[in-house]
């Protein structure tokens, strides 16, 4: 896939610091192709992971939080973005980001029911160790 003469991509536009730009222009490419909508947020929090293993706390914290704005209602997005808020001291953030990923857990469509009871035992397992640490 080429970019044309007008387009960006959105992960530049991030690491240029232009965020909404980044935001707009993501909402655009997946609303021309809603069947890789999914594909690609999973694709952007394995970078955001990466982001966050190789040092780059800033740069994941934003990758995630672009995540969670063009994902609203991906419980799994905001899974993501609690971990990595966690990862980063940002504890008061976190809990809101692992509240928000159960909330959204059951109205979730790419989440499968079946995955549902492990994916809420993780967040609330993350959620008491951020309210009582050991």
């Amino acid at each position: 896939m080429r970019l044309q003469p007008d387009e960006t991509a959105p992960l530049f536009a991030l690491e240029a610091g232009q965020f909404d730009a980044a935001v707009a222009d993501w909402k655009k490419r997946i609303a021309k192709s809603t069947d890789l909508a999914e594909t690609v947020e999973k694709f952007h929090n394995l970078y955001a992971y990466r982001l966050l293993l190789d040092g780059k706390t800033d740069a994941a914290i934003t990758v995630s939080r672009a995540i969670i704005t063009v994902y609203p209602d991906s419980s799994r997005a905001q899974v993501s973005y609690g971990e990595v808020l966690m990862k980063a001291g940002d504890k008061a953030g976190a809990i809101r980001a692992y509240e928000k990923s159960i909330e959204l857990l059951e109205r979730d469509p790419h989440i499968p029911p079946s995955d549902r009871p492990a994916r809420r035992a993780h967040a609330e397992s993350q959620l008491a160790q951020l309210r009582d640490p050991p």
